[in-house]
C-alpha cells in the first residue's frame, strides 16, 4: 500500500471512506489505519455520533454530539454514515455539507464507515479529498452500489478475492482495495478489538 500509505500520511484534512458488506472489515480498516499512519497515529481521536454509547471501549477516543464540538486537528469517526444523515438529506439539511466544507480550516481528517456509497449524499463526496477503502461486497449487494462507484468496487472486489486465494492464511477480512491507486493491501486488526466492538451499539435503543 505504498501510494495509499503515503497519501494518508501527507493529508492534512479530507475525508477515507470505507466500504463494504456487513462483517467485512470495514470500521476495523478504519481503525487500523489510524494506528498504523505515522501522521494519524498522532492525533486526537473523537466519535461523533447522536446516540450515546460506550466509547471507552476505544483506547483513547472521546465522543462529541454535535459536528461544532469535533475539536479542530482531530481524527472524526462517524461509523455507519447513513444512520445520520440520510444519502439523499442534504437539500432538507445542509449542516453536514456545511461542516465538511470547514474541515480543511480546522486540519480535520474523517473517517466514515459505509455500506454502500449509495447510503452517503453526494454532497458529501464533492466537499473534500476523498481516498477510498473498498472491503468485499457480496454479490448481491453490488447492483445496489452508486453506478459510479460500481465498476471500482467490483475491481475490488476481484482483487480482493484473488489475494485471499494466495494468501489463505491471512483473515479474509484484512485485505481492501484503494480506486485511487489501483492497491489491494492488508490491513491488521488493532490488538484491542473484540466482539463488543463489532457491536458497539449494541446497548443503543431505536426509539427514544
Amino acid at each position: 500500500m505504498n501510494r495509499t500509505y503515503d497519501d494518508i500520511n501527507s493529508m492534512e484534512h479530507g475525508l477515507i471512506i470505507s466500504s463494504g458488506s456487513g462483517k467485512t472489515g470495514k470500521s476495523t480498516a478504519l481503525h487500523s489505519l489510524a494506528e498504523t499512519i505515522p501522521s494519524l497515529r498522532s492525533r486526537e481521536k473523537v466519535f461523533y455520533d447522536a446516540v450515546k454509547f460506550d466509547a471507552s471501549i476505544y483506547p483513547g477516543y472521546g465522543l462529541v454530539h454535535t459536528l461544532d464540538d469535533v475539536p479542530p486537528g482531530c481524527l472524526c469517526f462517524i461509523e455507519d454514515m447513513i444512520r445520520l444523515f440520510a444519502s439523499r438529506g442534504s437539500a432538507k439539511n445542509s449542516t453536514l455539507p456545511e461542516w465538511l466544507g470547514l474541515i480543511s480550516h480546522k486540519d480535520i481528517i474523517v473517517m466514515i464507515s459505509t455500506q454502500n456509497y449509495s447510503d452517503l449524499d453526494k454532497a458529501i463526496l464533492r466537499s473534500q479529498k476523498v481516498v477510498s477503502v473498498h472491503s468485499y461486497m457480496y454479490e448481491n449487494d453490488l447492483p445496489f452500489e452508486r453506478e459510479e462507484i460500481r465498476l471500482q468496487q467490483a475491481l475490488a472486489n476481484l482483487e480482493i478475492a484473488h489475494h485471499i486465494a494466495a494468501h489463505p492464511y491471512i483473515d479474509p477480512r484484512a485485505f481492501k482495495f484503494c480506486p485511487e491507486y489501483n492497491e489491494t493491501f492488508a490491513l491488521d486488526v488493532p490488538e484491542w478489538w473484540s466482539v463488543r466492538h463489532s457491536k458497539m451499539f449494541r446497548e443503543v435503543a431505536v426509539c427514544r
